[in-house]
C-alpha cells in the first residue's frame, strides 16, 4: 500500500507494455473479452464519478 501512495501506476509499468483501464460501468463479460484480446490480466478501475482509480 505505500508503494503505490508514492507512486502512479505508470511507474511500475514496462515501457514496453499495454496498460487497459476500464470503466467500473462497463459489463464484466466485455472487461474480460478485452483482457483475453489485448493479452493483458489485470486491468485498474476507473469511477468516473469521483474521477478517480477504485481498484484493479
Amino acid at each position: 500500500m505505500r508503494f503505490m501512495r508514492s507512486h502512479k501506476c505508470y511507474d511500475i509499468v514496462p515501457t514496453s507494455s499495454k496498460l487497459v483501464v476500464f470503466d467500473t460501468t462497463l459489463q464484466v463479460k466485455k472487461a474480460f473479452f478485452a483482457l483475453v484480446a489485448n493479452g493483458v490480466r489485470a486491468a485498474p478501475l476507473w469511477e468516473s464519478k469521483k474521477q478517480s482509480f477504485v481498484g484493479t
